[in-house]
């Protein structure tokens, strides 16, 4: 049983076939749940792909890859268990990275993460809150950077500058809390 669609890994094994001298290829997930059987699937389907096309990297298109932790870890470790090598990345929000452990983020680095990309958007906690993003912190985003960074991950933070009605500096600290 395939943890993609029958259809979506069928596309995705013909693109390969196509580019068997791919080295970066994108795959979207098409999982939702904690399910540990689901996600030995994800991981079983990915490290087929992998070994199948040589691919030496892989952008996780999954948005919500981090949203469920005990999903994440089960992915990463069976990643790592499997003993292929390659890196991988995907995009969060650095409050699902806070929730995790050191440990947690070094068994990412471990399983081949060696970038994660952030959207955090602005630095202003009063901007977060007109951007309706309250689930994001400024100190959150601080720490995400710490763990990823003792881990051996690298990260990028998107902002949006010039946010609209953005309000005025009262002379506090540059993040505007």
């Amino acid at each position: 049983m395939n943890a993609y669609p029958v259809s979506a890994s069928w596309r995705m094994q013909q693109v390969l076939a196509a580019h068997t001298h791919a080295t970066t290829v994108r795959i979207w997930s098409f999982t939702s749940g904690a399910s540990t059987h689901i996600s030995e699937h994800v991981v079983a389907e990915l490290v087929d792909l992998v070994r199948r096309y040589r691919i030496q990297s892989v952008a996780l298109l999954d948005s919500n890859f981090p949203v469920d932790l005990r999903r994440a870890i089960v992915i990463a470790r069976g990643i790592y268990e499997s003993g292929v090598k390659f890196r991988w990345t995907f995009q969060a929000s650095t409050d699902f990275i806070c929730r995790m452990s050191q440990e947690e983020v070094q068994l990412l680095a471990d399983s081949g993460v060696t970038y994660m990309g952030f959207g955090t958007e602005s630095t202003s906690q009063a901007v977060l809150k007109m951007m309706n993003k309250r689930h994001q912190r400024v100190d959150e985003m601080y720490e995400t950077a710490r763990k990823a960074n003792l881990a051996g991950i690298r990260v990028t933070f998107n902002l949006i500058l010039g946010y609209p009605a953005r309000p005025k500096p009262t002379g506090s600290s540059p993040s505007g809390q």
